[in-house]
């Protein structure tokens, strides 16, 4: 999560939708100093704050639409509330990838021993951490509701980028890192099923379609 420094527009950060990204996009356009974190938030854990016994460098970077709204000290409609979300099966791709190439990611040898099948399997069964959960346990706020005023996918870069332009932020013209991901390298029809079963949010609100194996 980031906000601008103006204050005016609040960065939502689900987990594995091009986060990363935008904050470099945007560079000094945004708070990310931890000592400015209390400034604008309380704060609801220490972890928020420390990782460990060490004092975080920047944000935590996957806040919550409800703890954002719950402990935000502006007034709820004093700023613009964007977030991006993806093709949830695309979005488990990635982040298997990230988890197992990561050795500080708390997941990092289960994804290991599990390979791409198994660890699906346990993200279904709740046996990982927050940040693997369906997208929609990131954007309901505290009255669960969907109050955002620009919701992107992923996909949408240009639009990503002509939101921020035309409210006079600075936005940097950073090449993307992801490359378009062969489902059938990953997926069987079972796992398949299990992401649509677990993210029909995504897919029935937000129009995303389960891959066609046979096409990848």
């Amino acid at each position: 999560m980031r906000l601008t420094k103006d204050k005016k527009v609040m960065l939502i950060g689900v987990p594995g939708t091009r986060n990363t990204w935008l904050w470099e996009c945007l560079g000094e356009e945004l708070i990310d100093d931890i000592d400015l974190y209390e400034e604008n938030f309380e704060v609801p854990h220490q972890s928020f704050i420390y990782l460990g016994n060490e004092k975080r460098p920047y944000w935590p970077p996957h806040t919550s639409n409800l703890t954002v709204s719950q402990t935000c000290k502006f007034n709820r409609s004093s700023y613009e509330k964007i977030v991006t979300v993806r093709n949830p099966w695309e979005r488990y791709i990635s982040l298997f990838e990230f988890m197992r190439n990561t050795p500080s990611h708390f997941m990092y040898e289960r994804a290991n021993a599990w390979g791409f099948e198994n660890f699906l399997k346990n993200v279904f069964l709740g046996n990982c951490t927050f940040d693997l959960a369906p997208q929609i346990n990131f954007l309901f706020n505290n009255k669960g509701k969907l109050d955002f005023d620009a919701l992107f996918k992923f996909e949408q870069t240009d639009e990503i980028k002509n939101f921020f332009v035309k409210r006079g932020y600075k936005f940097r013209d950073i090449p993307l890192k992801a490359s378009p991901k062969n489902f059938s390298s990953y997926y069987t029809q079972e796992t398949i099923n299990l992401v649509s079963q677990m993210c029909w949010f995504e897919t029935t609100f937000f129009g995303y379609v389960a891959p066609n194996l046979e096409k990848n």
